[in-house]
């Protein structure tokens, strides 16, 4: 999966407005960051197979990122980070919904994926959506605007936020629509476009948390 994961941030935000938004978008890919790190320096590894429906890449090995308990780590190592740090001031239960929005990510990618997620060792699954491509991309696309839908009816803020909120949704179907037109020749450029991706996008959650003070 990749911009639905972005609902799981979409939905906490409505639940928990004082947590930021750009940490929530951070939380909802922190296992994709970690793991494009991890392909750049070797750690994890990735093909790029163009044969394959929706998604070309063969996740052949990523046990540190996309095994249910490395997911439920980075979400442990999560909650203490925010919750040690005086710069959020952020309670239990808004910690603890952070590191859900972590977690959540290897059971949404649990759907679309072909089985290369560890359950445990020796182990692999997914349901494989992806080998369904109008259906993977529906789903994407069907939880960012029922997400972002949920959240302007939770704000009570100006329309200039409301409109904000709407621009960001039209931002990740865009994302997600490139992502079937432009595939990516190697690792290294892969990597580039997945960290520009979920590094940029917490900077846009800012400036849209920014417009909600005004």
């Amino acid at each position: 999966m990749f911009v639905g994961h972005y609902c799981a941030a979409i939905l906490t935000k409505a639940l928990s407005p004082r947590i930021p938004f750009w940490l929530l978008i951070v939380a909802a890919q922190f296992v994709d960051i970690l793991w494009a790190i991890f392909i750049v320096t070797g750690v994890e590894q990735v093909r790029i197979d163009p044969s394959l429906l929706s998604n070309p890449l063969d996740l052949f090995y990523m046990p540190y990122t996309h095994s249910l308990l490395a997911a439920a780590f980075w979400a442990l190592i999560a909650y203490g980070l925010v919750r040690t740090s005086s710069k959020f001031n952020l309670s239990h239960r808004e910690c603890f919904f952070i590191a859900l929005v972590v977690v959540s990510h290897w059971f949404f990618d649990l759907v679309v994926h072909r089985p290369d997620l560890q359950l445990v060792e020796g182990t692999k699954v997914g349901l494989g959506l992806w080998n369904y491509p109008l259906i993977a991309l529906a789903l994407e696309l069907g939880l960012v605007v029922a997400s972002i839908s949920y959240l302007i009816m939770k704000q009570s803020g100006s329309g200039m936020l409301k409109s904000y909120l709407v621009s960001f949704a039209a931002l990740l179907v865009l994302i997600q629509l490139s992502s079937f037109l432009i595939l990516p020749e190697t690792v290294n450029e892969l990597s580039i476009m997945t960290l520009s991706t979920y590094l940029g996008l917490p900077f846009i959650g800012l400036v849209i948390e920014s417009k909600s003070r005004n």
